[in-house]
């Protein structure tokens, strides 16, 4: 992994992000493409095209200053933590975010996308309606969504969340790359709603699978009889990521599978996953 895309819209949530992607940049001796995207000016259409082109230009340029005041204050929380090694290039591009940021990654042949979450209680509740769920859902690379009060410090312990549903093995493998990226500790977790007495066998197939993988372990997670909910799962998960002192937390997404459903749940409650715990996702 060398090239890593971070979007930025200046907020606070992105800066915190920013501090977690040049971590992590330093610890993958990776690159970091910032990307800032912005939409045209509304002109009327009796407005001269002179005045059209004078007005695209000034707010061009007043993005630009924006953009580079951010970059400024980017390269000086780099130095701050004693980052400043880290290779940094900068972005600016007219459109909407969602497609700015998917072209932007293809032309630059980025290898993640980090991105920030704004503060709603819980990584789901901070991803529903938001351009990182957008990202999460659309990337065809994989995509590290970043809680707004997460800080970095070194990532030993994972986790992935299977359904038994969609090609476990293919998703198991792409999460053993990144766990041995840190030479992290991965755990392979399924939460049992349905109490299924076969999930055991099913399990204990899988783990044969990967009998020789270093740092692999595989785990049923049961819920009480009456929990059987989506928010029930997040829970469960929820509760394990805190209990087993997760770094991060891994998912895969595919057309119509459990993790893409979170996104059109209604939650009235606090969300699941704690808020300091990383997403990542991929296809």
């Amino acid at each position: 992994m060398k090239k890593i895309l971070f979007p930025t819209d200046f907020s606070a949530n992105a800066q915190n992000a920013y501090s977690y992607a040049l971590h992590l940049a330093e610890k993958l001796d990776a690159n970091i493409t910032t990307l800032h995207a912005y939409l045209p000016i509304h002109v009327p259409a009796n407005v001269m095209a002179s005045t059209v082109g004078e007005l695209t230009e000034m707010q061009k340029m007043e993005e630009w200053s924006r953009y580079e005041k951010a970059a400024k204050e980017m390269h000086e929380k780099a130095v701050e933590r004693g980052l400043e090694k880290v290779e940094v290039n900068h972005v600016m591009e007219e459109g909407s975010a969602i497609e700015v940021i998917k072209k932007v990654a293809m032309d630059e042949k980025a290898d993640l996308i980090v991105m920030g979450t704004k503060g709603a209680s819980g990584i789901i509740g901070s991803l529903i309606g938001s351009n990182t769920a957008t990202m999460i859902e659309e990337a065809d690379i994989p995509v590290l969504a970043i809680p707004h009060n997460a800080k970095y410090h070194p990532i030993q312990k994972m986790a992935i969340a299977t359904d038994f549903e969609n090609l476990e093995e293919n998703a198991i493998l792409k999460a053993i790359e990144y766990a041995e990226l840190f030479d992290a500790e991965l755990h392979c977790i399924h939460v049992n709603v349905a109490h299924n007495p076969l999930l055991g066998e099913r399990m204990a197939k899988l783990c044969s699978s990967f009998a020789d993988t270093p740092k692999l372990s595989f785990e049923i997670i049961d819920t009480e009889d009456n929990l059987s909910s989506v928010e029930d799962v997040l829970e469960a998960i929820d509760k394990y990521v805190n209990e087993k002192n997760m770094d991060m937390l891994v998912m895969q997404t595919h057309k119509r599978t459990f993790f893409q459903k979170l996104f059109t749940v209604s939650y009235t409650k606090k969300m699941a996953f704690h808020t300091d715990v990383p997403l990542l996702t991929f296809k």
